[in-house]
């Protein structure tokens, strides 16, 4: 089993690397526990805020202290929280209580610090992509793209999809989506809209067992038309109007062969940002053979295309 907590002389090089370094860190509300134990999972219903260096100041015997916070920050006073930050590139975390003091907030920096785990995610590689693409002397590169869990393909995405606390906010991105898109004329059948808000209202890990690491893009929507990819940083960099190849693999059940490869010409059209680092993406087919296309129809629709 890895060791996940520092051991004193590695806290002892952080806290000299929080004192010297130039560090931002964030904060989120967990839950009211008193454990202290590092498992304890993040039950804010807001996204993790975070806090430049030029507004921490780390005093002796690792306090660390907010001068003049924003309302943001002040909301966190008297609360449980986890703070997360990069050493050297790899993610680090505490949970201690936000404590208000006279000249603003103090965090405590507790004995135990921990590395940040990577996350184990359950993928579903029955259906994936390939986005190819181009960057001179011959080279070409490509870009993993696997289904993001607990979003279902191949059926039509409704609202009911978004959890409730997350509606109103979602609400509020899908009504400026549609805005935008009559305008520049981009809207199609709009589906993808709904996996979009989604998305872009679920909170993603402020900070990760490795820094600007890159990950496989995530497959929110597909049909007959379009794709839309999410991702939570800029480790991947799709540019508008660039046409991209892309190989998407659709499972075939009860057939001779266990899946079907298909191959499409993609030009990114349109992204979609909200309140926090997450995109989202979409790009539409500029060529794709017609007996594909209509494969594609009938395994998002279940049904033959007229």
């Amino acid at each position: 089993m890895i060791k996940t907590e520092l051991t004193g002389i590695e806290r002892e090089l952080v806290l000299k690397y929080l004192e010297d370094g130039n560090v931002p860190v964030t904060v989120t509300a967990v839950s009211s526990k008193t454990t202290g134990k590092q498992d304890e999972s993040a039950q804010s219903a807001v996204f993790p805020v975070a806090i430049k260096p030029s507004n921490m100041k780390l005093l002796d015997k690792g306090v660390i202290l907010l001068e003049n916070p924003k309302q943001a920050i002040n909301s966190f006073a008297g609360k449980r929280v986890k703070v997360e930050f990069y050493f050297n590139k790899l993610g680090l975390s505490f949970i201690t209580d936000m404590k208000r003091v006279s000249s603003g907030l103090a965090i405590v920096i507790p004995e135990t610090i921990s590395r940040i785990g990577d996350s184990e995610v359950p993928y579903d590689h029955k259906f994936e992509a390939v986005l190819f693409y181009s960057c001179g002397n011959n080279r070409n590169v490509h870009i993993d793209c696997l289904p993001e869990p607990s979003y279902t393909l191949f059926s039509k995405p409704v609202w009911s999809d978004i959890v409730s606390e997350n509606s109103v906010k979602a609400k509020e991105y899908l009504e400026r989506f549609v805005k935008d898109a009559k305008k520049q004329n981009t809207a199609g059948n709009g589906l993808y809209l709904i996996p979009a808000c989604r998305y872009l209202t679920e909170k993603c890990k402020a900070v990760k067992a490795v820094e600007g690491r890159a990950d496989p893009l995530k497959i929110l929507y597909v049909d007959s038309d379009c794709i839309l990819f999410g991702q939570e940083n800029d480790s991947v960099q799709l540019i508008s109007g660039t046409e991209y190849a892309l190989k998407m693999s659709f499972p075939i059940a009860d057939g001779p062969i266990d899946k079907r490869e298909v191959f499409v010409t993609c030009l990114v059209q349109s992204f979609y940002t909200g309140d926090n680092e997450r995109k989202c993406t979409k790009c539409i087919y500029t060529s794709v053979k017609e007996e594909d296309k209509r494969f594609i129809y009938e395994m998002v629709n279940k049904n033959i295309l007229k």
